[in-house]
């Protein structure tokens, strides 16, 4: 009875333990409540990116079109030559939804008017078109159909021009997501970066539990630790545009394939990964390399751990599969992509995407087809990329008391002495260890390389995926080294 109350009891304690922890992401990632990052960085990290979103959500409130993405930006320039046309009038009797009537006069001054701000009372849209029709000037218009009850004028603001533009790069689902919460549903931005730190913070969950079941509980804690209190990967969590949790969700599949065997439910988890890397290339294909590396992580481990043919053979294929499947969900998000790009010819938006975006992020683009800022990172080499951020990552990578003033360098030096410590000692625990780090930096290491170029431009960015279980991993062996160290003393 004994036993089964302790049993009992370490579960209520392991319960207790994930549900603090969850409290504990959300409040980081949501508002950066244990200064994870610095507030200045935290409050203005990629809001560029996450203004391609903005604008998007803007542009389907107001009915503004977009052809060939769902990301894009929307802002008002001024035209310091423009004036405002006031106070004219309404033929009331022949307005329609999204087009009014104004006397025919006004046709000359209006006649260029799209893109300018239509204003009836404290109403504003954009002005679509202006047209001569029936001896009037009939101006159309984005957006729901104004109110005009009790509105005899309007004005049209000459000075102020709407400009939009479209983000081709990625087919940008998430645009067309938080589009529809915002101006369907009624979410507000801070609703929606509540729902992005809640559903990161729930992944992180889950794959604590997961490393704790398939490596050791100590390394599911300092995991979990090295996410809490990530600068980077804080500042990321809510972002609009990048929604961290699309990164690590096809390894919640992934790795609870590796621990059951159920063949009907691995099959159903297969198709999870299939959906969310499709749903993860949708909404960006940054890092999907990274993705993918991180999702076969315990297969990659146990590869370099194997004692037989058996356990190589098993997980030498069960990683092929994943990384079939996430493939596969990559190539429908791109097919998807292309179509839309191209206005529906597939083979031409590939073609567009391979010349303008994955040229230019990779390897083999021609800097004299790009603009002259990418010339660097095309003639960089991969290990002038690497020397980056291996050698030269400047900012803290734990923000914990004591831990932060180890850098990144440091930390890996310490790393080799510690396996080259426990070489001498036990070489099962050194090769345990070395396989440790090789397993889980290999994701970041793969972005450095394939995305080269894109790695070499966003060095204000990708140190990130060194939180893909790198830090953790790294942490963790030296965490090791330490009780082992201390169980070797205590036996002299």
């Amino acid at each position: 009875m004994k036993f089964y109350k302790e049993r009992l009891n370490s579960k209520y304690s392991v319960v207790l333990f994930l549900l603090l922890s969850f409290i504990c992401l959300y409040f980081s990632f949501y508002k950066n409540s244990l200064h994870a990052a610095e507030d200045h960085f935290f409050d203005n990290f990629q809001l560029d990116s996450e203004g391609l979103v903005i604008g998007q959500i803007i542009k389907d409130h107001e009915l503004y079109p977009h052809k060939h993405s769902n990301l894009g930006n929307y802002w008002l320039k001024e035209d310091k030559t423009g004036t405002e046309i006031k106070d004219i009038s309404l033929q009331s009797d022949r307005n329609e939804d999204n087009s009014l009537y104004v006397p025919n006069n006004y046709y000359s001054d209006l006649k260029t008017a799209s893109g300018y701000r239509l204003i009836a009372g404290e109403q504003i849209r954009a002005i679509k078109e202006v047209t001569e029709e029936n001896s009037a000037t009939k101006i159309l218009y984005y957006g729901e159909p104004l109110d005009l009850n009790n509105i005899k004028t309007v004005t049209v603001d000459l000075k102020k021009h709407i400009e939009s533009s479209e983000y081709t790069s990625q087919y940008g689902l998430q645009g067309r997501i938080f589009s529809y919460c915002v101006n369907k549903l009624g979410m507000s931005k801070k609703s929606l970066h509540r729902a992005n730190s809640i559903l990161l913070a729930i992944v992180i969950i889950v794959l604590t539990v997961q490393i704790g079941k398939i490596f050791s509980r100590d390394f599911a804690v300092i995991f979990l630790l090295s996410i809490i209190f990530s600068p980077w990967v804080v500042s990321f969590a809510r972002n609009l545009y990048w929604i961290e949790f699309s990164w690590l969700l096809p390894s919640v599949f992934a790795w609870t394939i590796f621990l059951i065997k159920s063949f009907k439910t691995k099959c159903c988890l297969f198709l999870g990964i299939f959906l969310s890397c499709w749903f993860k290339c949708l909404s960006g294909y940054e890092y999907f390399s990274s993705v993918l590396m991180f999702a076969i992580a315990p297969n990659v481990f146990q590869i370099l751990m194997a004692e037989n043919k058996k356990c190589l053979y098993k997980n030498v294929q069960q990683a092929f599969f994943i990384c079939l499947t996430g493939t596969l969900g990559f190539i429908a998000a791109l097919l998807m992509h292309a179509y839309l790009r191209s206005g529906g010819n597939i083979s031409d938006g590939l073609s567009a995407i391979w010349s303008h975006d994955v040229l230019r992020r990779t390897y083999g683009g021609n800097v004299k087809d790009f603009d002259p800022v990418y010339a660097d990172s095309f003639n960089a080499s991969t290990f002038t990329v690497l020397k980056k951020y291996v050698l030269q990552w400047r900012t803290e990578v734990i923000s914990i008391p004591i831990i932060k003033w180890f850098s990144f360098r440091i930390l890996l030096v310490l790393n080799i002495i510690a396996i080259i410590f426990s070489y001498r000692h036990n070489r099962k625990e050194s090769r345990y260890n070395l396989s440790l780090i090789i397993t889980f930096c290999l994701p970041a290491i793969s972005w450095y390389v394939l995305g080269k170029s894109h790695s070499f431009i966003h060095t204000h960015m990708n140190y990130v995926l060194w939180y893909m279980g790198g830090i953790g991993a790294i942490f963790y062996v030296l965490y090791r080294d330490l009780t082992s160290r201390w169980n070797y003393v205590q036996k002299v």
